[in-house]
């Protein structure tokens, strides 16, 4: 095989060349590896800077969505005190109608009752309470005639 000295030496170009071939694959392939991680590192980056972004804009959102409840519980609460307040003056306005439908019913009662008047002075008669004693009152107390006052005077 290596029978001469220039055979020798074909073999030896060959070799080196297979080798130098070998060399620059080795080369291109660790060429394109660096490339592929400085790519992968950019991407890397490009993810953790995208991540904080989304980190921070999380972090405002729930800040903001801290401060809508506590808002909205503020409101619910002063809404609540409100309706209580209100609660309130409706029972005030309850009983202030209850009182009043009393003093009202009081003074039906006052006025259906008999009554002699007098000289412009109106004299309640509780004997005269009884309904066929009953005497309708004069529209105004100088409108009453002596007549009448005699006639009212007489029946008791």
């Amino acid at each position: 095989m290596f029978g001469t000295g220039a055979s020798r030496e074909r073999w030896t170009l060959r070799v080196a060349i297979f080798a130098t071939a070998v060399a620059l694959a080795a080369a291109f392939f660790t060429h394109q590896h660096w490339k592929s991680s400085d790519r992968a590192v950019d991407v890397a980056e490009q993810a953790r800077k995208e991540a904080n972004h989304q980190a921070d804009l999380r972090q405002l959102d729930d800040a903001n969505l801290k401060t809508t409840r506590e808002d909205a519980a503020s409101a619910l609460a002063e809404q609540i005190k409100r309706t209580d307040q209100a609660s309130a003056l409706t029972k005030q306005i309850a009983e202030a109608a209850r009182k009043n439908t009393s003093t009202a019913s009081q003074a039906l009662s006052v006025s259906e009752r008999a009554y002699l008047g007098v000289a412009g002075i109106t004299i309640y008669c509780p004997v005269c309470e009884q309904p066929e004693n009953i005497r309708a009152p004069p529209s105004h107390p100088k409108s009453i005639t002596s007549e009448t006052k005699l006639k009212a005077i007489a029946t008791h």
